[in-house]
């Protein structure tokens, strides 16, 4: 979050905002990204079409898991706070944000707004990692600012990506970590603009069988040319004996600029930390078919698991009382098909390993049993002779 004293330089006033307090870092509108190999900002690196897909997937997986709150491997009754971290703001919405600046600035902060009768956090707001500035002492005491205004320092709730070297109370982001091959990036795609808008060349050639025509000729025949067949149209082409007419593409130089495009997906995906299947790049057409479950669940694995064990560790910390923690319901993410999931859940009720109520649960049922599911009695004329008439019936919620 900040550089202060990690500098070597005297620690700055409290509240005072320098270059070196902010949690994003270097500021956009500062004079220290050149120094980096780079002007790339926030705003430019979402605006990359392979960035942007990245973030999205990786924040919408994140989004879509429930919070629990469990005491070892006891689901507790999900507490408000879980439910609804933000009261003015939907869960969804505030794990994405907090997501987004964990990954793009390497910090998340949060802010907690109420506290319950025992005092364990109630509520808390999304602070944005831009609007945030941290300053460290000589004696190492962290403060939070917010545009100007000291936070509660013990209402502050800090996650942070890494560590920078110079200044470990400060999370590294993607932006900062990799500013080099992100504004290449952001290069390659300025140059295919000059390239489309100044860089044309004519779609065809004509050469004529007159070895020494007026220039004036030449212009008049072009200008002809367009006349007839500029625009969408298939009109015939007739030429003098001798002439031919040559369609014209980019240059080799130019046309090197797809192979550019694609090898620029690897390295987005690179710096996201996932495969480059999931933003275009690599052969998918070699890809073998492969149910949902296998390949959410090595995204899940390689990509976001890192980010959710980081917030569910903070988080737990900060939020709950002792012994309990804040756990990200990761099966929502990894259903299969429906004809797989019912073939597994089957085999593991007939084994044992799960009641019919809980089947149901893992199929998004109820796990209240309709009645019609529900075994009926045997007939009194279909009982066997000699034996008592049983009824059997199937208590609802137990094994």
């Amino acid at each position: 979050m900040t550089l202060g004293s990690g500098w070597g330089a005297v620690a700055p006033a409290p509240g005072v905002t320098q270059p070196w307090n902010g949690v994003v870092w270097p500021p956009s509108e500062s004079n220290w990204s050149p120094l980096l190999g780079g002007s790339m900002t926030s705003q430019q690196m979402r605006a990359i079409p392979a960035i942007g897909r990245g973030l999205a997937l990786i924040e919408g997986m994140c989004m879509q898991m429930p919070m629990d709150a469990k005491r070892g491997d006891e689901i507790l009754p999900r507490p408000r706070l879980l439910e609804q971290p933000d009261p003015t703001r939907d869960r969804a919405w505030f794990v994405g944000q907090q997501v987004d600046d964990y990954l793009v600035h390497g910090n998340a902060v949060a802010l907690v707004t109420s506290r319950d009768a025992t005092g364990w956090v109630a509520s808390v707001m999304h602070v944005p990692a831009a609007l945030v500035d941290m300053v460290v002492d000589v004696d190492g005491v962290v403060s939070y600012w917010a545009n100007g205004v000291e936070l509660p320092a013990g209402d502050v709730v800090h996650v942070r990506r890494g560590a920078d070297p110079l200044q470990v109370e400060r999370g590294l982001g993607v932006l900062e970590q990799f500013m080099r091959p992100l504004g290449r990036i952001e290069k390659q795609g300025r140059y295919e603009e000059a390239v489309l808008d100044g860089a044309a060349v004519p779609s065809v050639v004509v050469t004529t069988n007159n070895d020494k025509p007026s220039q004036e000729a030449m212009d008049a025949a072009s200008d002809r040319w367009m006349e007839k067949f500029g625009g969408p149209v298939r009109k015939p082409l007739f030429l003098p004996a001798g002439s031919t007419a040559v369609p014209l593409s980019w240059s080799p130089a130019d046309s090197q600029l797809v192979e550019a495009r694609q090898l620029s997906l690897t390295d987005a995906a690179n710096v996201l930390n996932m495969d480059a299947f999931w933003v275009g790049g690599g052969m998918s057409s070699g890809l073998t078919y492969r149910s949902p479950g296998p390949m959410w669940l090595n995204f899940l694995r390689q990509t976001a698991a890192p980010i959710l064990e980081q917030l569910e560790l903070s988080w737990s910390q900060a939020w709950l009382p002792r012994g309990q923690r804040v756990s990200f319901d990761r099966r929502v993410v990894l259903a299969e098909d429906m004809r797989t999931a019912v073939s597994w859940v089957s085999r593991a009720h007939e084994k044992g390993l799960i009641t019919l109520s809980e089947a149901r649960k893992a199929l998004g049922y109820s796990v209240e049993i309709p009645d019609e599911l529900k075994r009926q009695p045997v007939p009194v004329g279909l009982a066997s002779d000699g034996q008592d008439n049983e009824v059997d019936e199937i208590e609802e919620g137990t094994e």
